[in-house]
């Protein structure tokens, strides 16, 4: 190699150096705005836990009463239903995954709270649930009510292989209608791979019924988050410019440091 080659490579090295360093920069700038623009958008639900037996909702009554089976009266941990009564419709619930008998001692949401929930909740992006509380009372958000269940396999005990066969499980959703009476809907586990469309009738990432499923499933159940909606796919054409700017930075730096060495050592 001649001097003259030599003195031109840490030249070429800063140059390379500035240019990538100023992609990164532009990347990284055009990336913030495309996650921000994205999630601002993105419609999340917030719940919150319904424990007492008995409330109001949309100017009904709801209660909720265990009711065991004619042939075993005097057992509180069941086989048995769960009934559900708002204003004057009735919604009984097979108990599907009946308490031992110490929880069966406890109160009743707590005691089915493996398989069942009560959730209070709404939906709305970042900035209209920083102050959710608010924008209910004032009718910016409504208001919602659902019964969530998870559903063993049949035929398998809910306390042991029906627990972690969890793409066997389904959930039912019964929401509680303003104008009285229950909409229900049945969905199975996700089991389509990452950033494939959901199967029909399967639950799907970011909706409601996913987030309020997930307060069903045991703990170490839980999926891994697909991310198919969020800001890595808004993202774009800045994540691999940043990756290559980055790389372009890092490679002129050590080329850089690398030629100091080289001169040091020849004087």
């Amino acid at each position: 190699m001649t001097a003259e080659s030599t003195s031109r490579s840490p030249k070429l090295a800063l140059v390379t150096g500035a240019l990538s360093l100023l992609l990164l920069g532009v990347s990284c700038w055009f990336m913030a705005a495309r996650v921000n623009q994205a999630l601002a958008g993105k419609i999340r639900p917030v719940f919150m836990p319904v424990n007492d037996p008995s409330f109001t909702f949309a100017g009904r009554d709801v209660s909720f009463a265990f009711q065991p089976d004619a042939s075993a009266p005097d057992q509180p941990s069941g086989p048995g239903s769960i009934v559900v009564t708002y204003g004057e419709e009735t919604l009984p619930l097979r108990v599907l995954i009946p308490p031992d008998e110490a929880l069966s001692q406890i109160p009743l949401m707590r005691a089915h709270a493996d398989w069942m929930q009560v959730l209070r909740f709404t939906e709305g992006t970042a900035a209209e649930l920083q102050h959710v509380n608010k924008a209910i009372a004032k009718g910016d958000l409504p208001d919602r009510l659902v019964i969530v269940t998870r559903i063993p396999p049949q035929g398998v005990d809910p306390h042991t292989w029906g627990q972690i066969w969890r793409k066997e499980w389904s959930f039912a959703f019964y929401e509680f209608l303003p104008s009285g009476g229950f909409h229900k809907e049945k969905l199975a586990f996700p089991t389509s791979k990452r950033y494939e469309t959901n199967k029909p009738g399967e639950i799907a990432e970011g909706t409601w019924q996913f987030g309020a499923a997930l307060m069903v499933m045991p703990k170490g159940t839980v999926p891994s988050p697909r991310f198919a909606d969020d800001g890595l796919r808004a993202m774009g054409w800045t994540l691999p410019a940043a990756t290559i700017a980055s790389c372009g930075l890092t490679l002129s730096i050590i080329f850089i440091a690398a030629s100091r060495v080289r001169r040091r050592t020849v004087e």
